[in-house]
């Protein structure tokens, strides 16, 4: 069997001894292993492996890496099947300078690089399984995901759970971290399952109202994001602005002299500039703290708390499906919390780089939407709550532990918990905020054995580099191990359950 295979960021080896012992037990013949590597540790047979570095998905940039120029086109057949994922993909598009600043035919020409690089990998290597070590967030990754999907192939992925060191598994977006409830439902079983302590010790960390993160820490990851998001957002924009065709230019028409103006070079000024403008009309946590919020909480009022996510990333894209834009799943609160006399309080995330300054003003003129301070503290405005929203945030499972109902837009291992009610229109959300209203309560022990079945179900392991210092490498490798080998012992169905 040949399965590709979307590596996580790696270090000492980290993923090329993953798969090397998968070969050993004779899971794979072929593997085709797209790596992010941190060092020069992992080595990759070209007997058993094909790698292709990550990079040039990021940049699309596959001319670089391969006669692209020789690659089929893909047939109609194959674009019709992947047409439900291309919007979504278009939308993805935006993360290569953290805003969209591309016209529809751009994006379009991009998807299709993707789409035609990506079809023939899979046709030559003869792939016949597929394993994401994320959910597919980049164009890229979920063009792989879609093709796979579209040709029948089984998919695998396993993505960070909110749980620091944690991963929820499943065959498809639709069925991430089901698992969960089907073993929670699993009642003789569960309650003789013992605690995974690092489980145990984030319950008692929520139930004891300790931070997660401390002030310091959180300075540091902010510092660490800004320097992520400058190299993989901004730098590819400015280097396009002061490479050496664009400053020979510049030179050769401040000197008076004449220069060929090419097609490459026009093209070079205007996405710039376009640049340029987007970010002049973006705004910052100082603006959102300083132009959009009310500075004046009253937490006597009936109220329901939405925490904004950190766009974009997989959270709400594509995970929050067609919530993804999050000013929609407000509006479907607000729209009906309203006729209740019940308010919205919005708090935007505290890592959150810049959102369009449009975004913010639309979310502040939402009728019964309060724009809470970002430094307002979230479980304060957990606890005087009646209820709380998100997509996938971390305060879905801080919420239910401290007793709140969550309203949740997008499919995850949260989603089977006890007092955690998934939206998909606002007739539903009518019911449930009546329920909510109808003093609706939280069975504490139900939702403490929700909690005691991830410990069979969700996976240790790494995305970035480290998740957890609580849990070694030797773990999360054998845990990926036994994911995939059990994936693959029980046939590669869709409807795949894992249990540890």
């Amino acid at each position: 069997m040949n399965i590709l295979y979307r590596a996580c960021a790696s270090k000492n080896g980290y993923q090329s001894t993953i798969l090397n012992q998968l070969y050993k037990k004779g899971v794979f013949e072929r593997c085709t292993v797209i790596t992010q590597a941190l060092d020069n540790k992992d080595h990759y047979s070209t007997k058993i492996y094909h790698e292709i570095e990550a990079k040039y998905g990021y940049s699309c940039s596959y001319d670089k890496m391969s006669d692209f120029d020789g690659f089929p086109e893909v047939s109609e057949d194959v674009l019709e099947k992947m047409r439900r994922y291309e919007s979504f993909t278009l939308n993805m598009t935006c993360r290569n300078h953290h805003m969209h600043i591309m016209y529809y035919d751009e994006m379009y020409k991009e998807y299709m690089r993707h789409v035609r690089f990506w079809n023939r990998i899979i046709d030559e290597d003869e792939i016949d399984m597929v394993f994401l070590c994320t959910v597919p967030h980049c164009a890229w990754e979920y063009v792989i995901y879609s093709l796979a999907k579209a040709k029948g192939i089984p998919v695998l992925i396993e993505t960070v759970a909110n749980i620091p060191g944690f991963n929820e598994v499943g065959t498809s977006l639709e069925n991430l971290g089901q698992n969960v409830k089907v073993f929670f439902d699993k009642d003789d079983e569960l309650r003789l399952v013992g605690w995974d302590k690092n489980v145990k010790e984030y319950v008692n960390k929520v139930l004891n109202h300790s931070k997660s993160l401390s002030d310091g820490e959180k300075q540091h990851l902010i510092k660490n994001q800004k320097k992520w998001v400058y190299s993989l957002y901004h730098k590819p924009i400015i280097k396009r602005a002061f490479n050496t065709s664009m400053m020979r230019f510049a030179l050769a028409s401040f000197m008076g002299k004449r220069k060929v103006y090419n097609n490459k070079l026009h093209y070079n000024f205007e996405l710039v500039g376009r640049y340029f403008i987007k970010k002049f009309n973006y705004g910052d946590l100082k603006y959102y703290d300083t132009m959009i919020t009310d500075e004046e909480i009253d937490y006597s009022l009936k109220y329901i708390f939405y925490a904004l996510q950190y766009f974009p990333e997989s959270s709400v894209l594509p995970r929050g499906g067609v919530y993804w834009n999050q000013l929609n799943a407000i509006k479907t609160i607000a729209n009906v919390a309203s006729k209740y006399g019940v308010l919205v309080y919005v708090k935007e995330h505290w890592i959150e780089e810049g959102r369009s300054k449009a975004f913010y003003q639309e979310l502040k003129d939402i009728k019964g939407v309060v724009c809470v301070p970002s430094k307002k503290d979230s479980f304060d405005l957990i606890k005087k709550s009646i209820a709380v929203a998100s997509e996938t945030g971390t305060c879905i499972q801080e919420s239910i532990l401290l007793g709140k109902p969550v309203i949740t837009f997008a499919n995850s291992y949260m989603c089977g918990a006890p007092g955690v009610f998934r939206i998909k229109s606002e007739g539903q959300f009518d019911e449930v905020i009546r329920m909510i209203l109808d003093n609706y309560v939280i069975n504490e022990k139900q939702v403490m054995l929700y909690f005691k079945a991830m410990s069979k179900t969700l996976v240790k392991g790494y995305l970035d580099w480290p998740s957890n210092s609580h849990i070694d490498f030797k773990e999360c490798m054998e845990d990926t191990i036994n994911l995939i080998s059990s994936f693959v012992d029980d046939g590669m169905k869709e409807d795949f359950i894992y249990i540890k």
